[in-house]
């Protein structure tokens, strides 16, 4: 018998005296889909990264209209809680990755110090409360050379949400796939960041379905 498929979630979170602050700040319903964003991270990432879910599948996990999730989401990427690349139509799977060290009213540390026999030693991992490796973009040369191909692809004009939206891409894709597809993207004249996403995505989800069926083709040959 096979179990159901479960989520984990952060408890510490819940006492940090975020979920008021996204209800006060944002609005009401901020809080379910900040929560189910962290659910789709801890059921797809051992440590947090980036992962996919479309505002469409958000609207009907949280029992919210698709644009008033949309309009969620831009303002927790304005709070820094989230980095986020959104698609124009809903049905579309956006890239999504919860920012580390996650910015809440209380730390991590307050949170144990104030609920100590919530989290004993052992059981204090506090998930997004601290950033293992730093680093700034001028240390990362990939990220730079992103930002460059961008400035020659898609115009001048950048800012400091465009920059996340690459080094989401950076993260989430083949760095030589990516700059195939800008010099698509130029050839074709195309100036937009979603069709390169999109074309990114498409690309992958052929190259995942020729990798299955030679697996398939190799089992069955095997046999």
């Amino acid at each position: 018998m096979v179990e159901e498929l479960l989520c984990r979630f952060p408890m510490w979170l819940e006492y940090s005296g975020l979920p008021a602050m996204l209800t006060k700040e944002v609005r009401t319903g901020a809080w379910s889909v900040f929560k189910k964003l962290v659910e789709i991270d801890c059921l797809h990432n051992a440590e947090p990264d980036t992962f996919e879910v479309s505002v469409a599948e958000l609207s009907e996990l949280v029992g919210l209209k698709p644009a008033t999730v949309k309009n969620i989401l831009i303002k927790l990427r304005r709070k820094k809680l989230i980095v986020c690349f959104l698609p124009e139509e809903y049905e579309e799977e956006g890239l999504f990755k919860i920012n580390v060290p996650l910015p809440t009213p209380l730390s991590a540390k307050r949170v144990k110090r104030k609920y100590a026999r919530l989290f004993p030693p052992g059981r204090d991992f506090f998930r997004y409360a601290d950033k293992h490796i730093t680093e700034t973009d001028g240390d990362d040369p990939e990220l730079q050379e992103l930002i460059d191909i961008y400035l020659n692809t898609i115009g001048l004009k950048i800012n400091i949400f465009i920059i996340d939206e690459l080094r989401l891409i950076k993260e989430r894709f083949d760095i030589r796939v990516v700059k195939e597809v800008f010099a698509q993207a130029r050839e074709r004249k195309i100036k937009t960041l979603r069709w390169i996403v999109r074309k990114l995505m498409l690309e992958e989800k052929k190259r995942d379905e020729c990798k299955k069926k030679r697996k398939e083709k190799r089992t069955r040959g095997g046999r």
